[in-house]
Order: structure tokens, then C-alpha cells, then sequence
């Protein structure tokens, strides 16, 4: 439609490849022998740990205290002992100091607890809880979600935007969540207007989410009395329309430039995954030490919908998962746009990851490089209205690069089979570091 263009071109309909996964509901996977923890799973510096070799820990602990605004606490998603801290290889490949812990012992089971009533809640409650608990924005950039919300000085709210899209293929959590628990999305929404005044929310769902569902969703909407102020709106399933600024444009008709926080615009824009970690935070206590993460590709025998603990192997992660299918599969963590190619199987689960695919080799978008053919292929698919080529010929920093939101839609319809997208983001670090 005409309101989708004015603005956001571009995109491309990626193969879905959800049928794996899409019907199913979330499985916990078994609680490993040992889990390691890294101390950097957010934007800022590495957490402190507050725990030494040899005490015992419960679930939900805290064994590192954030050390500066843009850090966050870590919370063991165990009860046992504390082995030591070593360093470990993350899930990215990066060498990091971590605390790993020997399970044991029993659980008290934080959802089984009576949930608090929100709705009584002070605003300070709220979000002393939501800070205690560790959390990050779970999907991009994992900034605190203490500095996501408004602060002193920050223009009043006027809309949230709950993003329940899942833009890349093969991601299914978002779905699942909609599908099977919508409920703490809805209270999460009520939470975060209750804490920060925004007087209107809408839920942004793909396009082709089933009509049962959106009723329920109204249905949970009316019943919290949110019928007033929540809304839902289908967004066309073109990636990448789930990213933050596109979203911003569409539905509450903001540009805003990639980098830039949304808040500043009075723009709160919220995943689902962080919104059901908030409504676990406020009217459970619970601290963010458990992801929902979507398993999924043919390299892989047991796909589904998951719940994994956080400091989880990988390794253990695939034993229960069933196993590979395949010697020769790649393991991305994360969608297979801008996921990232898993190298270490003891690698843990951490804050930052929401997926992990095991693709085979037909699965893999592999093209034989070649010289650009000028075909503006990547400039008709950009969604920010960037041209990818003549950044990626340019000899000097181009500050037009400063605009890319990093969706690597330039890559995947280039028949060339040039890595643009590598090339728009080296640029932009460079014009950084030109400016500093």
C-alpha cells in the first residue's frame, strides 16, 4: 500500500522456512551438569562477579553486580556450586571471563509463586524490579532495559510499540509466544504504561498471523482493561520491517535514524521477548537467567520452540535437541541474515542469543563472487534508500553508511555475490572513527 512506500522501500519476502517449528509450543531443555555464565552479556563493561570458588549457589542468585549504568547483573540459572571463573569461547567467538558453576541440588521454582499484582504497583517498584532482574533488550543490541525506558530529561512517551514480528526466516518464539502464552504480553504492556505513562500501545504482528490468535489477543486485551489504549497492527511480512526505526515510520510515523534512541522521540519499542521478561520480573521476582530460543534448520533432528537456561553448552543443547542430522552443518546463532556462524560447541547460551540454526548445505545462500554487474538490485532493496555499490567501491569514508540498520538485504539479492553489506558497515566504522 501507498503508506508503506512513502518512506520505507525496499525489503525483500524471504523463504519463510517456519514449518519446521511454527506449530510448536515451547520444551524445556534439560538442566546441563555445568553451565558457564559470561560476564559480558550486555553493552557495557563486564559485570563484577560476587561469588568465589567453592560457595554454593540457588537459582536466581546473583553471581555479578553490574559495574556502571550500561552494565547489568547476572543471575545463575542453577542452584549448585561455584567451580571457578576461567575464560571460555562465547557463542560470537569471543574470549571472555566467565563463572561456571556444578549443578546441584534442588529448585524453588519461581512461577509457581503467586503473581504480584502489577496493577497496584508503584512506578519505582517496577522498575527497581526491572532492573534487579538483570534484564537486556532481548533481540539487537543488548542495552540494559533500565536505559531503554525514559529517564530525567527524556521527552513524555507517547506510544510503545511491542514488536511480536519475527522478520528473519526460521524464527519462531515470537509466533510461539502469541500463539500459545500470550497473556504476560499483554500484562507486560500494562506494566511498562503503568511505569512509564505511554498512553497508547500496539502490538505489531506479521501479517500472517491467524485470526484466532489476534482475537485472543483482543480478548486478554479487554480482560487487563486495556481495551482503550492497546491496539494490534498487522505489518507486511517484508524484511526487514521488524527493525526499530522501520517500525517507528510505519506505525507511529517517526523517522528516526539508525543509532538514535527511539525514546528521544517519544518512541518506546519493546520485543516480546523483553516484555515477557518484565511481566516475569514485576509479578514474579524472577530474574532473566532463561531463554526462549528457537531451534530450527534440516541440519538438526528434534527442531522446536525452546526454553534454555541461560550458561547452557551448546553441546547439551544439541544432545537434547536429538542430535545433528550431519557432519557438515553450519550452526548460526541467530537468523540467517545477520546471524553469526557458531564455531565452539562449548560456547554457552547467553542473554544475546535468541536462535540457533543448524543448516545444511542446501539450505546456505552460497553464490560463486563475481564483479559488479550494475544491475541496482541492492539499491531497489535497501530499505533506508542507501546505495550499497557505490559505498562499497567508495576509497574514503561515506557518511551516507551512517543510515545502515545492518538488515544485509544488499548481500542476499546481489547476484555478484558480493558481501555488501560487510562493506556498508566497514565504511560506517571507519566515517566513526574519521569523526572521533
Amino acid at each position: 500500500s501507498k503508506m508503506f512506500r512513502e518512506y520505507i522501500g525496499g525489503g525483500v519476502n524471504l523463504p519463510q522456512r517456519t514449518w519446521l517449528t511454527e506449530r510448536s509450543p515451547f520444551q524445556n531443555i534439560a538442566v546441563p551438569y555445568l553451565c558457564r555464565f559470561p560476564l559480558s552479556q550486555h553493552t557495557g563493561k563486564p559485570a563484577v562477579p560476587c561469588v568465589k570458588p567453592g560457595d554454593t549457589v540457588t537459582e536466581g542468585q546473583i553471581i555479578a553486580k553490574a559495574d556502571g549504568e550500561l552494565s547489568a547483573d547476572i543471575h545463575t540459572s542453577v542452584p549448585g556450586r561455584v567451580q571457578g571463573i576461567d575464560v571460555v569461547t562465547t557463542i560470537r567467538g569471543e574470549r571472555e571471563s566467565a563463572i561456571i558453576i556444578e549443578s546441584r541440588g534442588g529448585f524453588p521454582f519461581f512461577h509457581q509463586e503467586k503473581p504480584l499484582d502489577w496493577t497496584i504497583m508503584n512506578p519505582t517498584a517496577i522498575g527497581a524490579a526491572i532492573r534487579s532482574a538483570g534484564i537486556v533488550r532481548l533481540g539487537g543490541s543488548p542495552v540494559p532495559e533500565h536505559l531503554r525506558l525514559p529517564q530525567k530529561g527524556d521527552p513524555s512517551p507517547e506510544i510503545l510499540i511491542i514488536n511480536a514480528i519475527e522478520s528473519e526466516p526460521y524464527l519462531t518464539t515470537a509466533a510461539a509466544m502469541l500463539e500459545h502464552n500470550p497473556e504476560p504480553l499483554v500484562e507486560g504492556a500494562g506494566i511498562l504504561m503503568r511505569l512509564t505513562g505511554v498512553p497508547k500501545t500496539v502490538f505489531a504482528v506479521d501479517s500472517r498471523t491467524g485470526r484466532r490468535t489476534v482475537r485472543k489477543l483482543h480478548e486478554l486485551i479487554s480482560k487487563h482493561g486495556l481495551g482503550h489504549a492497546v491496539s494490534v497492527k498487522k505489518i507486511p511480512q517484508v524484511y526487514p520491517y521488524g527493525a526499530d526505526v522501520i517500525l517507528a515510520d510505519i506505525i507511529a510515523h517517526r523517522r528516526i535514524t539508525p543509532g538514535d534512541q527511539p525514546k528521544k522521540h517519544g518512541v518506546l519499542i519493546e520485543t516480546a521477548a523483553t516484555v515477557h521478561a518484565i511481566y516475569e520480573a514485576v509479578t514474579e521476582h524472577k530474574p532473566l537467567y532463561e531463554r526462549f530460543i528457537t531451534v530450527s534448520g534440516r541440519g538438526i533432528r528434534k527442531p522446536g520452540n525452546y526454553k534454555i537456561r541461560l550458561g547452557t553448552p551448546l553441546s547439551h543443547v544439541i544432545e537434547e535437541c536429538g542430535g545433528l542430522r550431519r557432519n557438515d552443518v553450519v550452526i548460526l546463532a541467530g537468523g540467517p541474515m545477520r546471524g553469526k556462524r557458531v564455531d565452539s560447541l562449548d560456547a554457552p547460551i547467553d542473554k544475546k542469543v535468541s536462535a540457533l540454526l543448524f543448516l545444511d548445505r542446501k539450505e546456505l545462500n552460497r553464490r560463486t563472487v563475481s564483479a559488479c554487474i550494475r544491475c541496482g538490485s541492492c539499491i531497489d532493496s535497501c530499505p533506508m534508500g542507501l546505495s550499497p555499490r557505490e559505498i562499497f567501491r567508495a576509497k574514503k569514508p561515506d557518511e551516507r553508511a551512517s543510515r545502515c540498520i545492518g538488515c544485509s538485504v544488499c548481500s542476499y539479492v546481489c547476484p555478484a555475490g558480493l558481501d555488501l553489506a560487510q562493506a556498508v558497515l566497514e565504511n560506517m566504522a571507519h566515517a566513526r572513527s574519521a569523526r572521533s
